[in-house]
């Protein structure tokens, strides 16, 4: 029985440590590296699949490189549109999960901390073209849904300004990946 809540009480420890693993393992294999370099063979279709991972701090690496390679082969505009949109999916996923933990108090040592939204004009003057610049590079997405949903950034805006800055980003990976090769 004491098993039992210990695995519900540490549930997100064990997804944790099971993500991790089969990361390593998938890492260590080649599995991921081959995944990648396949997807170059799908051209749009690849592109539209990289962009979804072009948002997470983990998978970004291999989505640059993802880009780098089809800028030779596809309608660089088109393949980066398609990557900012499914890009903007990931990063809106992000987004609604950070806003979601935010509503729920923080438990540090036995205290419940509610973390309150930020409603300062300085604050969003201030983080929204932060939030933009790390939307459109390589830089983990996370950083930027937990800026703007801390003042409770509205869905469509974060939306808009999440497709527009992952295209750029991804036009400007491809432009670089064609004239330094």
């Amino acid at each position: 029985m004491k098993f039992k809540r210990w695995t519900t009480k540490h549930h997100k420890f064990l997804l944790f440590v099971l993500v991790v693993s089969c990361s390593l393992w998938l890492w260590l294999s080649g599995t991921i590296e081959k995944f990648v370099l396949r997807l170059g063979d799908y051209g749009y279709l690849g592109a539209f699949v990289g962009g979804f991972f072009y948002s997470y701090g983990v998978t970004s690496p291999f989505s640059v490189v993802l880009f780098a390679a089809l800028a030779e082969n596809v309608n660089m505009t088109v393949a980066a549109v398609l990557g900012g949109l499914s890009a903007m999916v990931s990063d809106y996923l992000i987004f609604k999960s950070v806003e979601e933990s935010l509503k729920k108090p923080v438990r540090i040592n036995h205290h419940k901390i509610k973390i309150p939204k930020i409603k300062s004009k300085l604050f969003l003057i201030l983080s929204l073209p932060l939030a933009a610049f790390i939307i459109g590079s390589p830089l983990p997405d996370e950083l930027a849904a937990a800026l703007l949903g801390l003042e409770g950034f509205d869905d469509k805006a974060f939306i808009l300004i999440s497709f527009a800055f992952n295209s750029l980003g991804l036009l400007v990976i491809m432009l670089l990946a064609k004239t330094l090769v």
